[in-house]
């Protein structure tokens, strides 16, 4: 089984493609190659500070790409969003892998709590929008690292910021 989302494409024309239950994201280039860029093809969660293709994954699902080409991967059965480098290293930058819940608002993201996470989307400050699915919720992750919810909502899956960072 697969479930597939494409994400932004990087100012170099690379692509990106979640492949949720391989637990992969690879990158399409402008050259037409595929190759592996984050994740092992093993179920788990990731360390910090290590390359992103040597590193476990759960369910990625719908990533966005900021002005920096930095990836922010929801992993939904992570219960945490990751940061990937245009380097290739990944950092935990929303949520408690493995620890599910709705706690930390107003304090650090790497602190907080999710409930499985599906999408992430940037807006022009850099700051990321989160769907927090299991908590019926939309949360901000500002440019300091911290979080607040955004809006409540029944269960979302997808977002957009447009380009007058307006929430959709």
């Amino acid at each position: 089984e697969h479930s597939v989302s494409i994400c932004n494409i990087w100012d170099n024309g690379d692509g990106y493609i979640s492949d949720e239950y391989n637990y992969r994201v690879f990158r399409a280039d402008s050259g037409g190659y595929l190759r592996n860029y984050a994740g092992t093809g093993a179920d788990g969660n990731a360390t910090s500070g290590n390359p992103a293709s040597g590193e476990k994954l759960s369910c990625p699902y719908y990533m966005c790409v900021d002005s920096s080409n930095n990836i922010s991967l929801p992993c939904n059965n992570n219960l945490a969003v990751y940061k990937i480098t245009p380097g290739g290293i990944i950092y935990s930058f929303a949520g408690t892998a493995g620890s599910s819940g709705n706690t930390g608002d107003g304090g650090a993201a790497t602190s907080c709590k999710l409930n499985v996470p599906f999408c992430a989307s940037v807006d022009s400050t850099g700051g990321v929008y989160i769907a927090d699915y299991g908590n019926g919720r939309i949360r901000y992750v500002d440019t300091s690292g911290n979080i607040q919810a955004y809006v409540t909502l029944a269960k979302p899956i997808q977002m957009y910021v447009d380009s007058l960072n307006y929430c959709i």
